[in-house]
């Protein structure tokens, strides 16, 4: 397996007829074999049903069924855990980024082991509260890791995979994902996309069901980064020798 898309769901039945519709497209263009996996997140409405038509139809999508809402992190995890491909892409499932952008995240990947999407246009496709709350976060999780990232909340993303194989996800942590991976020392690059407005639904996220849980995060990462062992080695007495 080439290529696995991770694509997380929660009440997103209005979008997953043409979110599927365009990914085939666009993975199709990679000429690789790949998989689409969905998880769905709990979803209320006619998401479960709608996705379950989906993967009957087409034997290269999988879909896993939470039995209740864990949220964005214990998605991405699940995917992971499923995902066969050698390039793992991600991508949220409110249809606001075009799924042709994952191609120039596949590619980015042959030079690259993480690559990130900063969204423009942000103004126009979200308003100006979640655009500004958004740009304050990242600001000051970048004060307080001293890192320079543009815009981590953005799920567009890709991976190596021999990149994320030991990587352990806890609650709150899918937006520190990239300055996990940068004390790693994996090569990172950022590449800009466009977003558009949603054409269906509603968004998950707001300043009070996110504040909380990332502050708490980001003190975590914090002490991460500030006590990972980071010893050098000057020799190894070879013992047998020795006797």
């Amino acid at each position: 397996m080439d290529v696995s898309v991770i694509v997380p769901v929660f009440n997103e039945e209005g979008n997953l007829g043409l979110l599927y519709k365009d990914l085939k497209q666009a993975l199709g263009s990679l000429e690789k074999e790949y998989e689409i996996i969905f998880v769905n997140d709990g979803s209320i409405d006619g998401s479960p049903a709608i996705l379950e038509e989906i993967s009957k139809a087409d034997r290269q999508v999988k879909v896993i069924h939470f039995d209740q809402n864990y949220g964005m992190t214990s998605s991405l995890d699940a995917g992971l855990r499923l995902a066969k491909g050698g390039f793992i892409l991600t991508m949220d499932g409110d249809f606001q980024h075009r799924t042709i952008d994952l191609v120039k995240v596949y590619q980015e990947l042959q030079n690259n082991d993480v690559v990130l999407c900063s969204r423009v246009n942000r103004q126009q496709a979200d308003g100006f509260i979640k655009v500004a709350s958004s740009k304050i976060a990242n600001y000051i999780r970048n004060k307080v890791l001293e890192e320079d990232f543009v815009d981590v909340g953005c799920f567009l993303r890709g991976f190596k995979k021999d990149c994320i194989k030991d990587l352990a996800l806890y609650r709150g942590l899918q937006v520190f994902i990239p300055s996990l991976m940068k004390m790693a020392g994996f090569r990172i690059k950022e590449i800009p996309v466009e977003t558009s407005p949603r054409r269906y639904g509603r968004s998950k996220y707001n300043i009070r069901n996110r504040l909380w849980k990332e502050l708490k995060a980001l003190l975590v990462v914090k002490w991460m980064k500030k006590n990972r062992l980071n010893y050098k080695i000057k020799f190894i007495s070879d013992t047998e020798r020795l006797r």
